[in-house]
């Protein structure tokens, strides 16, 4: 008489199951077009993005080319219950050669155009070194425009940005050079933005000058929903039983769900 012996159903889905998920991009590969997952805004204006540094230092960056104008790239990237959102952006030049200009933006749910103008996120800024007035500002669907926030210190050269944003519209983070940190949140509020991508724009100075770039992204999600499979789906579900070497396998799409051994 045969029998099964400890036979066992290993389902891999679960109904509730959250799932995070990290993407990250150090801009250390060959000089020239970024690619890597990354689109180029529809509205750049000036050219485009592209990687520079490594063929020299070998540390390359994100970087903005040509003369006038903004550009900026994105990606495909869910926001889950939060998105943390990590990297380096250094300064540009002014119009006039001034130096430790920035204007960058940084945004999620964004739809492919520059972030400057769509998604939500925030705006970081300082006229240039003239001027003591670095800042960021809050950004949702359309611009510049939502509540100011005055930097603890000036922003000079390299900034490493650290924020989080959470489902709800609260916002969360750090902005810090050397030993200098400030820190910064905005309240919960319903987020007008609906894109799908993350974004980064910055405005492109004139030929000539120092432009500014950004490296060292990454983006931690929390809370990617995983698909329910109910009782009656797992019921339904076609398996076919493989015997091999007196072993029974129980598969699903050539996915393993179960074994048990003939005796």
């Amino acid at each position: 008489m045969r029998r099964f012996l400890a036979f066992a159903f290993l389902f891999p889905t679960l109904a509730g199951v959250a799932v995070s998920q990290s993407f990250s991009d150090d801009f250390d590969r060959a000089d020239g077009s970024i690619g890597n997952g990354w689109s180029h805004a529809s509205d750049n204006s000036g050219g485009d993005m592209m990687i520079t540094g490594f063929g020299g230092s070998g540390d390359g960056a994100a970087t903005n080319t040509g003369a006038g104008g903004n550009q900026g790239i994105h990606r495909t990237q869910s926001i889950g219950n939060s998105i943390r959102v990590q990297a380096t952006i250094t300064a540009l030049t002014g119009s006039g050669g001034e130096p430790n200009r920035f204007e960058s933006a940084l945004t999620v749910n964004n739809t492919g155009t520059l972030a400057f103008v769509d998604g939500y996120g925030i705006y970081l800024n300082r006229t240039h070194g003239g001027f003591s007035n670095s800042k960021i500002q809050l950004m949702d669907n359309g611009g510049v425009g939502g509540t100011q926030l005055n930097s603890s210190f000036q922003f000079s050269s390299a900034l490493e940005v650290d924020f989080t944003i959470f489902a709800d519209g609260t916002i969360t983070g750090t902005i810090s050079e050397g030993a200098n940190v400030f820190g910064f949140t905005y309240p919960a509020h319903v987020i007008n933005a609906s894109g799908t991508q993350f974004a980064y724009a910055s405005n492109n100075n004139s030929a000539g000058s120092t432009q500014g770039t950004i490296d060292d992204v990454v983006l931690t999600v929390t809370g990617l929903a995983v698909p329910s499979l109910s009782f009656a789906g797992i019921a339904a579900l076609v398996l076919t039983l493989v015997v091999s070497g007196g072993w029974i396998v129980v598969r699903r799409h050539d996915r393993l769900v179960g074994a048990g051994r003939e005796t």
